[in-house]
This record gives structure tokens, C-alpha cells and sequence, in this order.
């Protein structure tokens, strides 16, 4: 979990719900139960700002931390800016 650098700790059982009527709590707790990693699938939430998409990030990452997964948390802008850093260093290879 130290290495994981998550911001807060978020669990499930924080999430509003009332912020995003759409989603069903059953979809998120059986997200929760990680089947999508075994079978290597990706999970994206889509919706405006404040209706809760990095709470549930945070909240699956850390369910795969205590399932013993290695987690890694970082922001698009901090992806963008290892590219950069790894292409002006000339270690971003080429396709």
C-alpha cells in the first residue's frame, strides 16, 4: 500500500450513490470482487467532475492491494509528464 501512492483511503461503502444514480451498487461490488484483473479486462468510469470516479478507482485499488496485488495510483498528468521526461531522455522507444 505504501508504494501504491493513493491519495486517500476510499472504500465502497463511502461512495454516494445519490451522485451518480446510474450505477447500480451491485455493479460496483462486483467490481469490487476482481474478477476483471484475472481476466485482464480494463475499467473505465465515465462522468463529470465530483460524481465519485476516483473514489471508486481508489476503492478498487486498494481492494487489489489487499488481495496482494502490486498498485500503482497517478494521474494523467503525471503519465504525461513521465513520457516527456522519458522521450527528452531519449528512452521512449520507437514504433
Amino acid at each position: 500500500m505504501r508504494s501504491s501512492r493513493l491519495p486517500v483511503v476510499k472504500t465502497p461503502t463511502e461512495f454516494d450513490f445519490s451522485f451518480w444514480p446510474s450505477i447500480k451498487c451491485e455493479q460496483i461490488d462486483s467490481l469490487h470482487t476482481l474478477g476483471f484483473v484475472e481476466r485482464k479486462e480494463n475499467v473505465i468510469f465515465l462522468g463529470p467532475p465530483g460524481v465519485g470516479k476516483t473514489h471508486l478507482a481508489i476503492s478498487l485499488a486498494i481492494a487489489a492491494a489487499e488481495s496482494g496485488r502490486r498498485v500503482y495510483y497517478g494521474t494523467l498528468a503525471d503519465l504525461i509528464a513521465s513520457l516527456e521526461e522519458a522521450q527528452q531522455a531519449g528512452h521512449l522507444g520507437t514504433a
